[in-house]
């Protein structure tokens, strides 16, 4: 994953972290190898990596209408779209980059090349995916103390 992040970002020529920097620190720190993050933080920052990961790696091949990467979609859709953190336009792009993402993994044709049938997507959800990538990082930054569950939840999405 972080290949094609460093492939979509770059590195910065004013020395300071690229966002792919940004995001793989934070991405060290506060995602576990496995499960659930402790901090809506990395939560917030597994859901848009899983995501660009099935997209990059796999091709959204992985992908069943209700399942777990439908939960990191809400989960973008419902905590990092915080009126309290980004103005109202913002607010909107994160939801709609978000559903984009749901899209293109779900409204997809067949298509025959030679013997083979290819599945195809109708959407291009590159775009989105730098855009939320762009914004956790920003989230993550103005949300720098740790979010936690609240005593009793056992998921961030249920």
């Amino acid at each position: 994953m972080f290949k094609r992040l460093k492939a979509i970002f770059g590195r910065q020529d004013s020395g300071a972290p690229s966002l792919e920097e940004q995001f793989g620190r934070l991405w060290k720190e506060l995602v576990p190898m496995s499960g659930e993050a402790e901090t809506l933080q990395g939560e917030l920052l597994r859901s848009v990596g899983r995501l660009e990961d099935e997209y990059s790696r796999n091709g959204n091949m992985n992908w069943a209408p209700r399942g777990y990467h439908n939960e990191f979609v809400r989960m973008l859709k419902k905590y990092l779209a915080d009126p309290a953190v980004f103005d109202p336009g913002t607010v909107v792009r994160i939801k709609e980059a978000a559903e984009l993402i749901r899209r293109a993994a779900e409204d997809v044709t067949e298509e025959q090349e030679g013997v083979e049938t290819v599945i195809v997507s109708k959407h291009d959800p590159t775009q989105a995916l730098e855009f939320l990538i762009a914004k956790v990082v920003e989230w993550c930054a103005k949300r720098p103390t740790p979010i936690y569950k609240q005593p009793g939840q056992d998921f961030w999405i249920i």
